[in-house]
């Protein structure tokens, strides 16, 4: 049984799949090759469509943009800005998350963690 009833990675042709997938900068040669074989970039593309297609109402994202590089950042941004449900991302890339942002929660080192509006909010 299917864990995400209203999942579009399982209710979805394939047809509107792969132009979700042409969105997110895959080639019709890109859609042809194995995951294995995709760069670092490509791979982490697939694992956002895979989160976005879920169904899932939360995605949680641990320094998403490490080893990106600056199209498939962007490309990821897009992607996460038109998702409707919750984001909670862990960065340093002050940039990225300025693009994501409404809410951010401060880890300053000390006892107190801080929330605050994002200076760059949606």
């Amino acid at each position: 049984m299917n864990a995400y009833p209203d999942s579009l990675a399982f209710t979805a042709t394939k047809k509107s799949v792969n132009r979700f997938l042409s969105m997110l900068q895959f080639s019709e040669a890109d859609l042809q090759q194995k995951i294995g074989t995709l760069s670092g970039g490509q791979r982490a593309r697939v694992a956002i469509a895979q989160c976005l297609l879920s169904g899932a109402a939360v995605i949680v994202l641990d320094e998403p943009t490490n080893h990106l590089d600056i199209t498939s950042t962007q490309v990821m941004e897009r992607a996460l800005t038109h998702f409707p449900g919750a984001v909670i991302v862990v960065s340093h890339d002050r940039f990225f998350v300025d693009k994501l942002a409404d809410r951010l929660l401060v880890f300053d080192g000390g006892p107190r963690v801080r929330e605050t509006a994002a200076t760059g909010a949606l």
